[in-house]
């Protein structure tokens, strides 16, 4: 797992797509969140019918300053 910082955020990278499917429902059940998903094809091998993808999540979280007012629903 490498951490990137970027100039709107931070960028998480993942070896394994499970890892980032379980952080991705981490942060969604502790904050609200907007969330995107993409899927790239790498590569493809037509003989054996096996394709290689990249997965991208973007996740955006409402941005909070500290004299914000913040009504949170019982619920979540």
């Amino acid at each position: 797992m490498k951490v990137i910082e970027a100039a709107d955020g931070l960028d998480f990278e993942f070896k394994e797509r499970n890892d980032a499917v379980k952080f991705v429902e981490f942060i969604q059940a502790k904050f609200i969140v907007r969330q995107k998903q993409s899927k790239q094809l790498i590569s493809h091998n037509p003989t054996t019918n096996v394709a290689n993808y990249k997965y991208s999540y973007s996740l955006e979280l409402p941005p909070i300053c500290k004299d914000d007012l913040i009504f949170i629903p019982p619920k979540l």
